[in-house]
């Protein structure tokens, strides 16, 4: 399993547990994660963030569309991950909104459990969210080698085709996906 960690949010303590426990039972879930608090640069609870998916679709190009047209803030990134299905894919890209492209090749490789617990508290700060920054500051962020300029809507779309068609769907799938 991974976990990636961020040095702004935190996490509930029994999350690991809670997730292991669902991906042993469920060799079709390759990612887990709980529902979100946002909290201020305090660590005070400013809401609980509902549009996160469980993306349970049994076909690949299902899930793949749920994860484009449902995930907005990707808190299911910060959910524990079957590392075999994230070794088969390109990682997280270096350019706004790469993380997505990412939960995309994931969501064709298998399915993401919403667990119903709080087991994130993801902070929402300047300089602490990525979506309070502009585009040319979000850039920067995401590569500090970027010069700054680029297709980044082309680079994506790109990228998703790419994506697609390296899974190991059948013909059906992919052209679905």
């Amino acid at each position: 399993f991974f976990k990636w960690a961020s040095a702004n949010d935190s996490c509930e303590r029994t999350m690991l547990a809670k997730c292991v426990a669902v991906l042993r039972t469920d060799p079709e879930v390759v990612l887990c994660y709980g529902r979100t608090c946002l909290i201020d640069a305090e660590g005070n609870e400013l809401a609980l963030y509902d549009k996160d998916p469980d993306v349970m679709e049994a076909r690949p190009s299902d899930r793949l569309i749920s994860v484009r047209t449902k995930m907005s803030m990707n808190n299911a990134q910060c959910g524990l991950i079957r590392l075999d299905a994230l070794r088969n894919t390109r990682l997280d890209r270096l350019y706004p909104g790469g993380d997505l492209t990412l939960m995309a090749e994931l969501a064709m490789r298998g399915k993401f459990r919403l667990l119903p617990d709080v087991l994130l508290y993801r902070r929402i700060t300047e300089g602490a969210a990525s979506r309070l920054l502009s585009e040319r500051e979000l850039r920067a962020f995401v590569d500090p080698n970027s010069s700054g300029r680029g297709f980044t809507t082309w680079r994506r779309h790109a990228d998703s085709i790419w994506s697609v068609l390296r899974t190991p769907l059948d013909s059906k799938e992919k052209w679905a996906a």
